[in-house]
């Protein structure tokens, strides 16, 4: 057998050796690209939280993500907590990792929507904690502007959102939680939450994701691990004050008036203070 021979006979074993490769490689790219799920396609036992901008939403996903899925809460990274509850908003593929995926949006009621945990707050309190989000991102917050309601914001008016959540158009079930609930007995509110999402966790485990998503926590979090999102600006604070009616040395006697005036049936409806 010649040289020549003998090296073409090699070459064809390299060659089928680099063509085996890219074919396993190229099947476990496919496995993996199959594992993702479009973020508009979901079943009928997924639970949408489901509520109007810095009305706790991202404090509320935190916690449920550590209820299903047992972790500690101040040690998990939020592109973590953003894989296991996505945000339906920067997320256009997401992976299911249990029977039932728990998702973040601030839409108004849709047709999938079947299960939702409705979380609203004290409308006065939300423009100031957008405001103070615009602030930080550079948008229009002049807040004699944001209370008048001259300023278009992204997901409408609060109390437009309120009410169509009340509404509930397409028959959902809703557990709705108040903020300011979970700002008085977290722990009662969560267990509400546990029952909603039909999980079995014990009193102790509850009470410790309580505590550990407190305000001074949910911070010292923030500066530990940041956020997950390339548009917050690093530098800039995302968790305030985290105080119920924090309004109420935000804004001028004549702003509360005003404000309370604009959103006086939404108030009412969700049992707050005029």
């Amino acid at each position: 057998m010649g040289d020549e021979t003998i090296l073409k006979r090699i070459a064809r074993r390299v060659l089928r050796a680099e063509i085996d490769s890219l074919t396993a490689e190229r099947d476990a790219l496919a496995r993996h690209a199959a594992s993702f799920i479009a973020t508009n396609r979901f079943e009928e036992s997924d639970v949408f939280i489901a509520g109007y901008p810095k009305s706790g939403n991202t404090w509320m996903q935190l916690m449920v993500a550590a209820m299903l899925y047992r972790f500690d809460p101040g040690r998990t990274p939020d592109a973590l907590v953003q894989e296991l509850v996505p945000d339906i908003h920067s997320k256009a593929f997401y992976k299911r990792f249990l029977p039932t995926t728990c998702f973040k949006t601030h839409a108004l009621p849709q047709p999938q929507y079947k299960r939702v945990l409705n979380i609203v707050r004290d409308g006065r309190d939300v423009l100031c904690s957008y405001r103070s989000f615009n602030e930080a991102l550079g948008h229009p917050a002049d807040l004699d502007q944001m209370v008048a309601g001259r300023i278009e914001l992204p997901w409408g008016d609060w109390q437009d959102h309120v009410l169509k959540w009340h509404e509930n158009p397409y028959q959902a079930e809703i557990l709705t939680v108040r903020y300011e609930d979970l700002k008085t007995d977290c722990a009662s509110q969560l267990q509400r939450v546990a029952s909603f999402l039909r999980l079995d966790l014990s009193g102790d485990e509850i009470q410790s994701i309580a505590e550990a998503t407190q305000v001074k926590k949910m911070q010292d979090r923030e500066r530990r691990l940041g956020w997950d999102s390339k548009l917050w600006p690093a530098e800039k604070r995302f968790v305030r004050r985290g105080v119920s009616g924090a309004y109420r040395d935000e804004l001028s006697a004549e702003q509360i008036t005003l404000l309370t005036a604009r959103f006086e049936t939404g108030l009412r409806l969700l049992n707050y203070p005029e």
